[in-house]
């Protein structure tokens, strides 16, 4: 309407459309003097704003002069776009997160270890570790494969109770996962995933009765058995948190399974918390597990040349 008055023909679009905001002073006066019928005459005069431009008028006059303005621009976003720019830079990375992990489920882990703070570099090389153990033992512990999921989400969780306390961490980490949102899982997954994370900490074999959650299915329960087994041997092979393990083999021998490992640095103290972790996985397996350090190819080379 300022536009008009002043001979500028704003186009169909308003949007940064400028005026003097002595112009916008100048129309307000002319707006409060007229009547509905003298406003609705006016060029630019919405209809449906006829009644409610008074007070609009006088409104944009006092903040223009209260900031001491010397133009005004015209933009057609309005609060409700403001609002959601604010929320897009207060949300910046949940939102990156949901475009990059398309999975709801892995996307709810993922925050899970965020919000509770875990260690993210920790967490992912033991779920690493986990997965290569599970694929090579998976057929030996009878293991299905919606357990390999559970395993790298519980590996990945596992930590989380250092947030309440570093002493039981681990009976923390199992409250935490099955008290959360984890969006996508069943109520039984969530507790599986939360008693491997409970269970890996442990020597003994897991027990339905001191599982101190909800009650499990026979063969969800043996599941769990398994992952917890090769979740505690996983973490062991990160003692130091250096991911010192780049790759493992397992290889069957007469009586016995052999863990030969492929390292970078010195994994002196991977080799010794493993070998320490092996009980429960031998108990499943019936078998005697040995881990070591895979030869290294050149010392094989050197050896073969002489």
């Amino acid at each position: 309407m300022a536009a008009h008055k002043l001979g500028v023909h704003p186009g169909r679009e308003a949007h940064g459309l400028e005026v003097p905001a002595s112009a916008v002073s100048q129309l307000a006066r002319q707006i409060v003097r007229a009547d509905r019928t003298g406003r609705l005459e006016m060029r630019g005069m919405d209809p449906k704003r006829a009644d409610l431009i008074v007070a609009g008028a006088v409104l944009a006059d006092v903040v223009l002069r209260t900031v001491g303005a010397k133009r005004i621009q015209a933009c057609t976003w309005a609060l409700r776009e403001g609002l959601l720019l604010e929320y897009i830079r207060r949300h910046a990375r949940g939102i990156e997160e949901s475009a990059r992990i398309a999975d709801v489920r892995r996307r709810s882990v993922v925050r899970l270890v965020r919000r509770f703070g875990g260690t993210a570099s920790h967490s992912e090389q033991v779920a690493k570790t986990s997965l290569r153990l599970f694929d090579q033992l998976k057929a030996r512990l009878g293991l299905r494969s919606e357990t390999r999921e559970w395993l790298e989400y519980a590996a990945l969780l596992h930590d989380v109770g250092h947030l309440i306390d570093h002493d039981e961490h681990h009976r923390h980490s199992h409250y935490l996962i099955v008290n959360s949102e984890l969006f996508g899982f069943r109520r039984d997954e969530v507790e599986a995933i939360g008693q491997i994370a409970l269970h890996h900490h442990r020597k003994g074999m897991p027990k339905p009765d001191d599982a101190g959650g909800e009650p499990l299915p026979a063969e969800v329960w043996r599941q769990v058995r398994g992952a917890a087994a090769i979740l505690r041997l996983a973490e062991g092979l990160d003692r130091s948190h250096y991911a010192a393990v780049k790759d493992l083999r397992v290889v069957p021998r007469s009586g016995r399974i052999a863990i030969e490992l492929a390292t970078q640095n010195d994994a002196a103290l991977e080799l010794w918390e493993a070998r320490r972790r092996t009980e429960l996985l031998e108990k499943l397996l019936g078998a005697e597990v040995a881990v070591r350090v895979a030869a290294r190819k050149a010392a094989v080379k050197k050896r073969g040349r002489r």
